[in-house]
């Protein structure tokens, strides 16, 4: 008996779309990235459940997930937050107004001094 190679086919990935070339004719997906992408799409509402319980399970394993997560990823946070901070000339403005509003409620005091001693 001589073995013969399969012969590649042609498929489409259901996740992505991509076109792949494969051995076998039941393959659904091009990569275990995209397998695991369809699994989540599929059991989302089960998997966010269960997530949601562990949550109120264990507060203090989350909270300290958390905090391992932004000691590794500082600077990917910062950047990410950026866009929500104010900008420099946002703070430069309210500090000019900060101070206009001191210059007039320094008027206004002097005003009423002035008027009390007048009287």
């Amino acid at each position: 008996m001589i073995y013969e190679p399969k012969k590649s086919r042609r498929m489409k990935c259901v996740v992505c779309r991509k076109t792949v070339w494969t051995k076998r004719k039941d393959r659904l997906y091009c990569s275990a990235k995209c397998c695991l992408r369809a699994k989540y799409i599929k059991h989302k509402d089960k998997i966010l459940a269960r997530n949601k319980k562990w949550i109120k399970n264990h507060p203090e394993k989350n909270a300290e997930y958390h905090r391992n997560w932004l000691k590794k990823n500082r600077k990917k946070w910062n950047k990410s937050q950026a866009k929500y901070q104010r900008k420099k000339y946002h703070k430069d403005i309210e500090k000019s107004r900060a101070k206009g509003r001191e210059m007039y409620y320094k008027l206004k005091e002097s005003e009423k001094n002035g008027n009390k001693k007048n009287k």
